[in-house]
């Protein structure tokens, strides 16, 4: 599964499942770790890294230059790992799973970001960033495509469903008399009082 280069489309792509691990498995030891690596490989954007989503229900993170894991295995799937992908910064790794969720992860902590994402009714077996890293598709045993926003932090998330920032007399209404106003979220407008 890809994006179309403008990042307007994604398009779902039915092939076989390449017989081996990533091409540099060559010269990693992955190969007697993990036979078969269903969840596939992604590599980060700055090629140091790589990450595999695994039939143990874990994604883990490697070492590009040494083959070795790096850290301990993400973990808390409940069914095997089917994709997996770097967002295009590096900072975020999704994956999904058979057990019909899309999870992002934090690349450096290994942390879990948020809740899963459910919308599968059957698993999901293909997920993929756009090019801006604004947006996950996944694609589901359950013959659909879902387009999930990702944001930056809680207050990106809480800005992209508003239509206004507060007003002025609201800021002191509800924030305080005597701490300045805040634009709360850039780009959108400011109710006069």
């Amino acid at each position: 599964m890809s994006f179309a280069p403008r990042a307007a489309s994604a398009v779902a792509i039915a092939r076989p499942r390449p017989p081996v691990a990533p091409v540099r498995s060559a010269v990693l030891p992955l190969r007697s770790i993990y036979r078969n690596v269903p969840g596939g490989h992604w590599e980060s954007p700055d090629g140091t890294r790589f990450v595999s989503g695994n039939d143990d229900k874990t994604v883990r993170v490697w070492d590009a230059a040494t083959g070795q894991q790096v850290g301990d295995p993400l973990t808390g799937r409940t069914a095997p790992m089917e994709s997996v992908a770097f967002s295009p910064d590096g900072t975020c790794i999704a994956s999904g799973s058979f057990d019909k969720t899309v999870r992002l992860w934090d690349a450096a902590t290994g942390h879990q970001l948020g809740d899963p994402l459910t919308s599968h009714v059957a698993g999901a077996v293909s997920v993929a960033y756009s090019p801006d890293g604004t947006r996950i598709v996944s694609g589901g045993w359950d013959k659909t495509l879902r387009l999930w926003p990702v944001y930056r932090d809680a207050v990106s998330a809480l800005c992209a469903k508003l239509a206004a920032n507060m007003s002025r007399q609201q800021w002191r209404d509800w924030v305080s008399t005597d701490i300045a106003y805040i634009e709360q979220c850039p780009g959108l407008p400011i109710p006069t009082d």
